[in-house]
C-alpha cells in the first residue's frame, strides 16, 4: 500500500460522520443567523419598551392625553420601519419591501380591530395592541430564533394577567411589566447579539 492510499483511507469518514460534520455546520449556522437577528433586533425592542412605558403612564396618569400616547406609537412605529431601511442600505442584501407590507397590513388590520371594538373600550383596546403585536413576534420566531416566540408568549401572558387582576392599574401593569419586558429581552439580545 502506497503512503497515497494510506493518507486517502486515514482521511476518508464514514455517512454518519459525515452527517454529523453536516448538523453540526447546520447548527452553527443557525445559531449565527439568530445572533446577528437579535443584535439588531434589540434595538427595535428597546424602542418599543420605552414607548410602552411612555405611551402607558400618560394613559394610566392622564387618561385624556391618551391621544399623546397614540402619537408617541405613531412615532416609534416609523422610527422602526427608518431604523430597519436605514441598516438594510448598509447590507449588501436589498430592502424587502414585503417587511413593510406586513407590518401595514398588521397595523390596518389593527386599526380596524379598534374601530369596531369602538373608543369607549379603551382597556380592551390596551390589551389588543400589544398582544397583536406580540403574535407578530411569535410568528417572526418561528424564522428568526426562538427568544422571539418566548419574548412574545411572556409579554401577553403578563399582559392577559394584568388584564384580568391588575383593575384600575392596567395601563400602569402595562408600563412597568409589558415595557419592562420589552427593554430587558433587547437587552438581553444586546448582550448576545453579534454587534455588526
Amino acid at each position: 500500500m502506497s503512503e497515497h492510499d494510506r493518507l486517502a483511507r486515514a482521511a476518508a469518514i464514514d455517512a454518519d460522520e459525515a452527517a454529523g460534520a453536516l448538523r453540526r455546520i447546520a447548527e452553527t449556522e443557525q445559531r449565527t443567523r439568530e445572533a446577528v437577528y437579535y443584535a439588531g433586533g434589540s434595538t427595535i425592542l428597546v424602542l418599543w419598551g420605552i414607548t410602552w412605558v411612555v405611551g402607558y403612564t400618560i394613559t394610566c396618569f392622564s387618561p385624556r392625553q391618551a391621544n399623546l400616547a397614540r402619537a408617541i406609537n405613531a412615532l416609534a412605529a416609523s422610527g422602526m420601519m427608518l431604523l430597519g431601511y436605514a441598516r438594510s442600505r448598509a447590507r449588501p442584501a436589498r430592502w424587502d419591501r414585503r417587511a413593510t407590507y406586513a407590518f401595514l397590513i398588521v397595523l390596518a388590520f389593527g386599526l380596524f380591530t379598534e374601530w369596531l371594538l369602538g373608543n369607549g373600550r379603551w382597556r380592551e383596546i390596551s390589551l389588543f395592541w400589544p398582544v397583536l403585536a406580540m403574535t407578530g413576534y411569535i410568528i417572526t420566531g418561528l424564522w428568526l430564533g426562538r427568544f422571539y416566540v418566548l419574548c412574545g408568549s411572556v409579554v401577553i401572558l403578563l399582559s392577559l394577567a394584568g388584564y384580568f387582576s391588575s383593575g384600575p392599574w392596567f395601563s400602569l401593569w402595562m408600563a412597568i411589566l409589558g415595557g419592562g419586558s420589552l427593554i430587558l429581552g433587547g437587552l438581553w439580545q444586546r448582550r448576545v447579539g453579534i454587534r455588526g
